[in-house]
């Protein structure tokens, strides 16, 4: 009895092609674990399944299926955001409902990697670490960002096969043997991600962003292929560059509890740049700095995150829209000190004049503009219809780099 703790874009699918060739279609369960809160599967419902596969992370491993073998397969960093990136522009339908989606279809893989969106973030941020330390999804961390590529060390340990995409032959060759079954003489690869540059085909100043992103992943990579594969084995480095190679240490962030009313007070907002206009379902770029006066450290961190948010409000001043996307406070905003974030805010479907109110929000704690003007700023929209190309042009123009 085996589960298969499958990392986006790392050959998932090829293997479960294996597997259901191996064991049989409906012995292979494909499980989905939503965005709900509160996901309390029963054991019993899997129990007739010889292997368990989903995008999930090893937090759910003994909870859906307790004693079973574990498997993985794992990619280099670079490499897999590269292939996230163009999949989601290309393999996705479009969906301004999804910020990462619209984001992947609307901006260039460098300003989509340097966006900042903390939906893009999840996507692509050591997220191999995190699959393997926890969970993909933030809302449901529960170890501290300092700790994830240690536990997710140890917790490959407890792996008993896993496959590298850079050597799918070889790790198609070592699964069958593991499962002690005659080699396949051909696994097709499935969902392949078309369109997309070989990362030496790319900027070394993209790589760079990209692999700033993933210092955790990038070690743990090399750790994987140290332990499971012959170290002659490895790729070559991308542009010539040691890629595999940077480990810089992972940005340390408290947790964020709730903060009471008079430490929320504290904190002030403005905006500094924001298009007078957008199209119908568009999404806008804004800059917006926040001061801190107060003694507590505020970042995007679990269980109560701090994020930039809005509201939408007709003429009438009817409410349109009230949960807006959110948008990371990162870096984290330190005691008496102001920063500058990069915001996305995506337009009401209908054309027309719109109020925006940018304000912030402590998840499951408070909307700061309940505290007053301080904590929010208002501007009048015009949402009109665009040419793509000029909405291409109002990206361009509305982007600032901080």
């Amino acid at each position: 009895m085996y589960i298969f703790n499958h990392i986006p874009k790392c050959a998932g699918l090829s293997y479960r092609a294996l597997l259901e060739d191996v064991f049989g279609k409906e012995r292979v369960e494909h499980i989905t674990i939503n965005q709900e809160e509160e996901y309390h599967p029963n054991p019993a419902d899997y129990a007739q399944f010889t292997m368990l596969m989903g995008h999930f992370g090893v937090r759910w491993n003994e909870i859906l299926a307790p004693g079973r073998r574990w498997m993985t397969a794992l990619r280099e960093p670079v490499d897999r955001v590269v292939s996230t990136y163009y999949y989601w522009r290309y393999n996705a339908p479009p969906s301004p409902e999804s910020p990462w989606l619209y984001l992947a279809q609307t901006l260039s893989l460098d300003d989509f990697v340097r966006s900042g969106h903390f939906s893009v973030l999840q996507g692509i941020k050591d997220a191999q670490t995190w699959l393997l330390a926890d969970d993909l999804r933030w809302r449901y961390h529960s170890v501290p960002d300092k700790d994830a590529l240690a536990i997710a060390k140890a917790n490959l340990d407890q792996f008993d096969f896993v496959g590298l995409y850079e050597d799918f032959d070889e790790s198609m060759k070592r699964m069958c043997a593991y499962l002690g079954v005659p080699l396949r003489p051909r696994v097709p690869r499935v969902n392949v991600t078309k369109k997309r540059p070989a990362v030496s085909d790319l900027s070394p100043a993209t790589i760079d962003a990209i692999m700033g992103l993933n210092a955790a992943d990038i070690e743990l990579y090399n750790y994987a292929r140290q332990k499971f594969y012959h170290p002659a084995s490895q790729p070559p480095a991308a542009n010539g560059r040691p890629a595999l190679m940077r480990t810089e240490p992972t940005p340390q962030t408290a947790q964020m509890l709730p903060i009471s009313f008079e430490g929320a007070e504290a904190l002030r907002t403005w905006i500094v740049s924001m298009p007078s206009s957008c199209p119908p379902g568009g999404v806008m770029d804004a800059l917006i700095e926040v001061f801190n006066g107060g003694a507590e450290t505020w970042s995007s961190a679990p269980p109560n995150p701090l994020f930039l948010s809005y509201h939408w409000f007709t003429e009438r001043d009817e409410t349109c829209l009230f949960d807006g996307w959110r948008s990371e406070i990162r870096p984290v905003l330190t005691p008496f000190s102001g920063r500058r974030y990069r915001m996305h805010i995506a337009a009401p479907p209908a054309p027309g004049r719109y109020k925006l109110r940018v304000t912030l929000v402590q998840e499951y704690v408070r909307w700061f503009d309940e505290l007053g003007t301080r904590c929010m700023e208002e501007r009048w929209i015009d949402v009109k219809p665009t040419s793509v190309s000029a909405l291409d042009m109002q990206f361009k123009s509305s982007a600032v780099r901080i």
